[in-house]
């Protein structure tokens, strides 16, 4: 048994790619999940903060993004969104969508 991750599984070779059968498409969490993710990355939050409002500022960040943003968040205040970029773009997203479109995903 193989497990392996890219972020650019256009780039793995074809031989390779015929070898792995199954390719699971993960994509960048929604609404909800950032919020859960803010709430478990954060576990005690103040009161005064507003979960919605940073999670909808936070739309198009990665897991690892929102990880970083809490840990700076938690260090520096809310200065952390200014830092903290997202790190994937909709045209990385459309092109990983239209990818496993082609080859595939479970």
């Amino acid at each position: 048994m193989v497990l392996a991750a890219t972020n650019f599984p256009w780039d793995i070779d074809e031989a390779l790619r015929r070898h792995l059968e199954k390719r699971i498409y993960i994509p960048l969490p929604n609404f909800e999940s950032i919020k859960e993710l803010i709430k478990i990355n954060l576990r005690t939050v103040a009161a005064d903060v507003n979960i919605d409002e940073v999670a909808r500022r936070t739309e198009g960040y990665s897991g690892d993004d929102l990880t970083n943003v809490c840990r700076d968040a938690s260090m520096n205040g809310m200065q952390a969104l200014a830092k903290v970029q997202r790190s994937v773009s909709s045209a990385d997203i459309e092109k990983h969508e239209k990818w496993f479109v082609e080859f595939g995903s479970a």
